[in-house]
């Protein structure tokens, strides 16, 4: 004999009807409804336990999320950054080396700085150096060149 069971509680566990929250999943080995852990919610699609689209990443029992730029990597189960002036592309899933044209990454896209500006990671943008001031690429600062090498008042000068 089948028992037809009420929407409000459309399981039957062999002796009742029973209805699981929104959060909870039917157990057949207990015949229970039971919470999903860690913050994970039912996906009634997938009928699994799986954490939210905001937060999409499990680790040690709970949910977490990757602050951009950083990306979930999948064998260390942590969120990782890339080398600079490369990013992350979810496609392929690895880090790819930002082009000739565009060769640095500023946190949203490859960028490639005007000629005499250089690439202000601070700010995230393309600088240029105060008038008369070099930039140099070992120390990543705007300096005097060699033939004015003193600043006299916020200018270079010879001496």
């Amino acid at each position: 004999m089948c028992t037809q069971c009420p929407e409000n509680q459309p399981i039957w566990n062999g002796s009742t009807c029973i209805g699981c929250t929104n959060n909870e999943y039917y157990d057949v080995a207990t015949k229970r409804c039971l919470s999903c852990p860690g913050g994970l919610t039912f996906d009634a699609k997938i009928l699994k336990c799986k954490c939210p689209d905001n937060m999409p990443y499990f680790s040690e029992g709970r949910c977490i999320s990757c602050d951009s730029p950083s990306h979930w990597n999948l064998k260390t189960k942590t969120c990782i950054s890339c080398p600079t002036n490369t990013y992350y592309n979810s496609t392929v899933e690895k880090c790819l080396t930002c082009p000739i044209d565009a060769p640095v990454w500023n946190g949203t896209h490859c960028i490639g700085c005007p000629v005499g500006t250089h690439f202000d990671i601070p700010s995230r943008q393309c600088l240029s150096c105060p008038s008369g001031f070099i930039f140099d690429i070992s120390i990543l600062k705007c300096v005097c060149p060699a033939n004015a090498p003193y600043i006299q008042n916020g200018t270079c000068v010879a001496c």
